[in-house]
């Protein structure tokens, strides 16, 4: 698990046991038949979903080759300009609201990534699916993104900052 040093060999940004805690104070649930190394493998999920969907985005740079994510990063900051030391607690949360949406629906943070955009309209008989404008296969989801979006570098990929 990443601690914010760098660990290489890392594979999640929270612990089976911060996510408990989290998910007791946040309110949220997850499926009542999930046994502990299910959560392990969704923080994992959790994780390289967050790697995957935000890596051309996270600002700076990876703080060494040999960590074994994207966290921490070097000369990486926040909109306001504070600097971004270890691993942000947004990331963690990110990861552990990622788990939560891979354990009550399995799959979904993948698919959104395969083209899967989010479904506008759906009819059976003629096999119809309108899909939201936007980037195609890129779906939202809010409680994930609201963790990270103090820190995004803009979707464009341009950096914007005051003056």
């Amino acid at each position: 698990m990443e601690d914010g040093s760098g660990v290489a060999g890392a594979e999640s940004y929270a612990s089976v046991a911060r996510f408990i805690g989290y998910r007791s104070v946040s309110g949220l649930s997850i499926p009542t038949e999930t046994r502990e190394e299910n959560l392990e493998w969704a923080l994992i999920g959790g994780t390289a979903y967050l790697n995957f969907r935000y890596a051309w985005l996270w600002p700076g740079r990876r703080w060494s080759r040999e960590q074994g994510l994207a966290w921490p990063r070097a000369g990486a900051c926040d909109k306001e300009g504070v600097a971004l030391v270890g691993l942000p607690l947004g990331v963690v949360h990110a990861a552990m609201e990622a788990a939560l949406v891979d354990l009550n629906q399995p799959g979904i943070l993948w698919d959104s990534l395969n083209g899967n955009g989010t479904v506008r309209a759906e009819s059976e008989g003629g096999v119809r699916k309108e899909y939201e404008r936007g980037i195609p296969g890129l779906r939202s989801f809010p409680a994930i993104h609201a963790q990270v979006a103090g820190f995004l570098v803009a979707e464009s990929g341009i950096r914007v900052e005051r003056g």
